[in-house]
């Protein structure tokens, strides 16, 4: 079921930037480099960028949400070359082989989400108005790695491009249904994760259903001490088609807060669909 549900969201993706290429046109030319989505403008330069041990992450003034966001960078550079960079505070023109997520400088048409990502044998600039931008440059960056990275070398080789995207439509995002299956928190994360890369914004949680009731409402605890438990599943219209397997679940207060939570540091908005 798992894998049902990630392969209708890989789907569902590739038929919403198929249908926006449709009416708009297709944003850039073919630059043998691949972002997804299709960035705005993209175009490739000459030489490379080196990330080593010497690399450092650098954010403006100590801000939290971009010293957030690099974190985030670094543990994902960390779990994929096995080269743990540090973050650390300074103004961007004064360093050298680093990565630069900076709030200033960036285009005002670009708007909330948009971003310029520069990256060329000095180093990485990610410029933006607003931290969402520079989350949505970071996650274009990671898409710039290599596929398959030889952890023993302790260097990734990043192509000199240069990059400006901003998204065509404020609401950017998919629905997962949990009423019907119940899906663990970890899987949730992992959805959420999935969105992120993808660079969109909304989550819609459906959280109740005939099938169940997956929120804790402590004002009514049989919603879920009874609505949360079915002992099989009706699989098809008929009465007679049902396959006898108990199956349930759902999400104390706590948890909700916990993915809500999860999901901001993800600049994801989680909409919950609950039904009376």
């Amino acid at each position: 079921m798992k894998k049902i549900v990630l392969l209708t969201l890989v789907i569902s993706f590739n038929l919403l930037v198929g249908d926006s290429i449709a009416q708009n046109g297709p944003r850039t030319g073919n630059t043998g480099i691949s972002i997804i989505p299709q960035p705005l403008h993209l175009k490739t330069l000459s030489g490379k960028f080196i990330i080593s041990s010497g690399t450092r992450i650098v954010v403006d003034n100590n801000n939290q949400d971009l010293r957030t966001i690099a974190q985030q960078l670094s543990k994902n550079l960390e779990e994929t070359s096995g080269i743990k960079l540090p973050v650390i505070s300074a103004t961007s023109g004064s360093v050298k082989n680093a990565i630069v997520l900076t709030l200033k400088s960036a285009s005002d048409t670009l708007g909330t989400e948009g971003y310029q990502l520069s990256v060329n044998a000095g180093g990485i600039v990610i410029k933006a108005s607003n931290p969402h931008g520079v989350f949505y440059g970071v996650q274009s960056l990671n898409q710039l790695l290599p596929v398959n990275i030889n952890k023993n070398l302790k260097t990734v080789s990043i192509p000199a491009v240069q990059i400006t995207d901003k998204p065509r439509f404020e609401w950017r995002g998919l629905m997962l249904d949990v009423g019907r299956y119940f899906y663990s928190v970890d899987f949730i994360k992992k959805y959420i994760d999935y969105l992120a890369m993808h660079k969109m914004n909304t989550f819609h949680w459906h959280l109740t259903e005939d099938h169940g009731w997956r929120i804790e409402i402590k004002k009514y605890p049989r919603l879920t001490e009874i609505g949360a438990w079915r002992a099989g599943t009706q699989f098809s219209r008929f009465p007679g088609h049902v396959d006898k397997n108990p199956h349930g679940g759902y999400y104390t207060q706590d948890q909700i807060r916990e993915v809500v939570a999860y999901a901001q540091k993800k600049f994801v908005n989680v909409i919950p669909e609950i039904e009376m």
